[in-house]
Formats: C-alpha cells, sequence, structure tokens
C-alpha cells in the first residue's frame, strides 16, 4: 500500500481543521481522504495531519484509507478490514494496519473480544495499532467508542443536574443558575449524538460499499464479462481497475471504472477516460 510522503500530510491552513474525518489532499493522488490521527513532525514539531491512500485489493484503484475499509495483505495473500494506520519509519507514507494480532493466529475481526493486559477485562476489539516491534497489538479505543464515552458522561452529568435541581425545589432555593447549566448540558449531549450518529452512517455506507464489492467477487470473481481489444478485436477479461489505453485516444494508459454493454453487439465496453484539469 502507499500513502502520503515523508511530510506525513500536507499542512492545514487552520489547527480548527485538525478534526477527525476532516477531508484532507492527498500530495500523491490529488483524492481527498479522511484525517485519521495527527502526528508531530520530529524537526519542526508541527501538529501535522495522518491521512493518505492506497490501492484497492478488488477495484485496483487508489482510493482513500478509512477505518472499516478493505486492505491487502501481501503477507497472507489476503484482503483484510482496515482497522488502523501506521506511519513508515523509513518512507513516511501512511499505511492501512490490519491482519493478525501478536496475541493470535487468526486475522483479528472487528468487534471481536480479547483481554486487556493493563485492567484484565474482556473488551471488544475496535482498532489495531502497530508497535515499534512492527506487532500488531489490539485496542479499545477509536473515535466510535470515543463519541459514545463522551455522550455517557453528559448524561450521567445531566442526570445528577436534574437530581439537584429536585432537591433544591423541594427545599425552595433559587435553581436559575442551575437550569442554565442543564440548558448548556443538553446542548451538549444533542451535539454529541449528532456526532456518533455521523460517525455510525458512516461506517454504515463503508460496510455498504464494501458489501457491494464482494457480491461482485461471489458473483463473477471481479470480472464481469469480455471486453474486445480495439487493436486486435480479441475478446479479453474485463476487470474493473485495469489500465487501458485511453478510448478517447489522448495517448494516456486510464484506469477502468465501470462497464457497459453495447446494445448491437452484447459486448460489455469499458467505461474510462481522461478529463480537463480544472486547475
Amino acid at each position: 500500500s502507499s500513502g502520503i510522503n515523508a511530510e506525513y500530510g500536507d499542512q492545514v491552513d487552520k489547527k480548527s481543521q485538525l478534526y477527525y474525518g476532516a477531508p484532507i489532499p492527498d500530495p500523491q493522488s490529488g483524492l481527498f481522504a479522511p484525517l485519521l490521527a495527527v502526528t508531530i513532525h520530529p524537526e519542526t514539531r508541527e501538529l501535522l495531519p495522518v491521512s493518505g491512500t492506497h490501492i484497492h485489493p478488488v477495484t485496483n484503484l487508489r482510493v482513500p484509507i478509512e477505518i472499516g475499509g478493505m486492505m491487502m495483505d501481501h503477507g497472507l495473500g489476503q484482503p483484510l478490514p482496515i482497522q488502523g494506520v501506521s506511519i513508515n519509519p523509513d518512507t513516511g507514507e501512511v499505511d492501512p494496519v490490519g491482519g493478525r494480532a501478536a496475541d493470535g493466529y487468526e486475522v483479528v475481526v472487528p468487534g471481536e473480544s480479547f483481554t486487556d493486559q493493563l485492567s484484565g477485562l474482556t473488551l471488544p476489539t475496535t482498532g489495531l495499532y502497530l508497535r515499534e516491534d512492527y506487532t500488531i497489538q489490539r485496542t479499545y479505543c477509536n473515535h466510535h467508542s470515543l463519541l459514545l464515552s463522551t455522550e455517557m458522561a453528559i448524561e450521567l452529568a445531566l442526570i445528577e443536574g436534574l437530581d439537584g435541581i429536585k432537591e433544591s425545589v423541594g427545599e425552595r432555593l433559587d435553581v436559575g443558575d442551575s437550569l442554565g447549566k442543564i440548558e448548556n448540558m443538553v446542548e451538549d449531549l444533542r451535539q454529541a449524538r449528532v456526532r456518533s450518529k455521523a460517525v455510525r452512517l458512516s461506517q454504515e455506507h463503508l460496510l455498504q460499499r464494501e458489501l457491494e464489492h464482494c457480491l461482485v467477487l461471489q458473483e463473477n470473481g471481479g470480472c464481469p464479462g469480455n471486453m474486445e481489444h480495439r487493436a486486435t478485436g480479441q475478446l479479453l477479461p474485463l476487470l474493473i481497475g485495469t489500465w487501458i489505453a485511453d478510448p478517447a485516444g489522448s495517448g494516456t494508459e486510464v484506469p477502468i471504472l465501470a462497464t457497459n454493454r453495447d446494445t448491437e453487439s452484447g459486448l460489455l465496453i469499458p467505461i474510462a477516460g481522461t478529463m480537463e484539469d480544472p486547475g
């Protein structure tokens, strides 16, 4: 897989843009990739976003690295779910993390139970990270779990605040200040639930997209049919993501993005091409 360059990512104009999922331009491909973490530049000590792109194992196209998406583990030779990211210390590129953890021999599945070494509690796996010795470790700490914890903390504070108001009303005390705090907590809870809902919808959309890719592999192995070679007329397997000469005649190589069936011959026509750079 590949990611951003040795600068660890393009610097953003404002630190307020450094929030989880913020669209960060990838300098290699020009695609926007979601911000998944932040790091500190080892020399300038600047705070930089961690995001990048990689080659999708099904479409063979360069796509943003997304938690929950699919990656290719070249050691195991199979596609795996992305459960974390790491910065390659040699190249500075951002690599997706997934595969087998150091405590087992099977591929780690999101939600799989494990025993936390510090607390001894049995927790669900919500992510993976790469240690300095290049071993993969499980973790129960990701953006969604943080949002859920924040939401629960606000709910508990809200309940305690309401209980305090009940006691004050019973004692005929002024509750004006307490009501203002309650209103602020209600607004904080609303915002926390909106953020949590946005993450869940994003994860559901990503899962649905990966499911469609898996169904394509199940139905036809990623090859919906054959296409006719323009020069020789030979029938060749049509694979999404395969690079071909631009049908418009620009002389550049372009990836096949989709297919369309010719109404006369019945053959599949690859959809690929170039466009004018808006910049």
